[in-house]
């Protein structure tokens, strides 16, 4: 449901939407936290160490008081919105599209922090192996077309996508149109919410700020006629965009578009490794991988590479890993005796012989 005026001067402004959307957050019941799991107070700006079912960790935004996440955009569409992953599905610009996804979890595996989270990291004191990995989540953070829509759980951190526009990348203020902030109920446990996953914390900065959550949508599934899912529309202005930006502490951070990883997508933007063709065969057998490699390296749109794209020495010179990988454990909050072990160990982890190596 889209909530919306068909005159343009009686919308709300951005500011005043805030003000809108804070009071329905304060009255929406919290209903999604699962038997485990309790409200934590006091962390509002922390992530939340989650061991799932499977094995796997996730850095979970703190969400343990709230029962909506947000998502904003800057050009509304009362029509439908689709997003951009499923729009002209034609066969070769779905095999592009996935093979860019491919070949983005070849390169970050590449990235030393995150094949060590891959692999696992054995902590013998507190009886417990972290593994991490979301590959195509990182990959729609870093604005590749994926099948997931990016969900936040914060009201300003949706405003700002709302209200500023990727541009010659970076984020400029939005002047005029109308904008939408949507809101996502979640009414009942997280587990059992079909398509919504946690991306949360993970080792590359743009993640560290964006309490970002992940919603798979499915082909040409309109967004604005999901269940559980409101809209309001805003009307623009620069003014407003500017002061927006202002109330957002980490504004500077989440606009950066210019951190390491960034940098590498952008060198590889013209770029199509065998490795990730192959790779994206792997899960189509049904397609043909002559044909697909064919396709880019007799087309004009992309330098056909051998073998997977990496980060090079050159890459990661201005890279701290050791400041990373501290700031990493910094936005974690522990509040157990069982978590604080945990995290003493994890800060130990690059002076750790078996995962120094990782460090160098």
């Amino acid at each position: 449901m889209i909530y919306q005026n068909t005159d343009f001067n009686k919308l709300p402004d951005a500011l005043e939407l805030r003000r809108i959307l804070n009071i329905f957050q304060d009255r929406f019941p919290v209903k999604h936290l699962m038997p485990s799991e309790s409200i934590v107070d006091g962390a509002e700006d922390k992530y939340l160490l989650t061991q799932l079912s499977d094995g796997m960790t996730v850095l979970k935004p703190n969400i343990t008081h709230q029962g909506l996440l947000f998502y904003g955009n800057y050009k509304f569409n009362p029509n439908q919105f689709i997003l951009p992953y499923f729009k002209e599905s034609i066969h070769d610009n779905m095999l592009e599209r996935n093979v860019k996804l491919e070949q983005f979890k070849l390169l970050i595996e590449s990235f030393p922090l995150y094949a060590m989270l891959k692999n696992g990291i054995d902590l013998p004191k507190s009886n417990i192996k972290i593994r991490m990995e979301n590959p195509y989540g990182i990959a729609s953070a870093y604005h590749l077309d994926s099948p997931f829509l990016n969900l936040t759980s914060s009201i300003d951190i949706a405003l700002f996508y709302a209200t500023h526009k990727y541009e010659d990348n970076k984020y400029v203020p939005v002047k005029d149109g109308i904008g939408v902030v949507y809101f996502y109920v979640m009414d009942k446990p997280f587990g059992q919410i079909p398509g919504l996953f946690t991306l949360g914390l993970q080792v590359f900065p743009r993640t560290f700020y964006n309490k970002q959550f992940l919603l798979r949508l499915k082909p040409n599934e309109d967004f604005n006629e999901k269940d559980g899912v409101f809209g309001f529309s805003f009307k623009q202005s620069e003014k407003a965009s500017e002061e927006i930006a202002e109330k957002i502490s980490a504004y500077k951070k989440i606009g950066n578009t210019n951190d390491f990883l960034a940098k590498k997508i952008a060198k590889l933007s013209d770029k199509i490794y065998l490795k990730a063709v192959e790779l994206n065969y792997s899960y189509n057998l049904q397609d043909d991988l002559e044909k697909n490699k064919k396709y880019f390296m007799e087309g004009k749109k992309y330098q056909f590479m051998p073998g997977a794209p990496q980060f090079t020495k050159d890459d990661l010179n201005d890279v701290n890993l050791y400041d990373l990988w501290s700031r990493f454990c910094d936005s974690i909050y522990c509040e157990s005796e069982k978590e604080y072990l945990i995290m003493e160990e994890l800060r130990k982890v690059p002076f750790m012989v078996k995962y120094e190596n990782y460090f160098k």
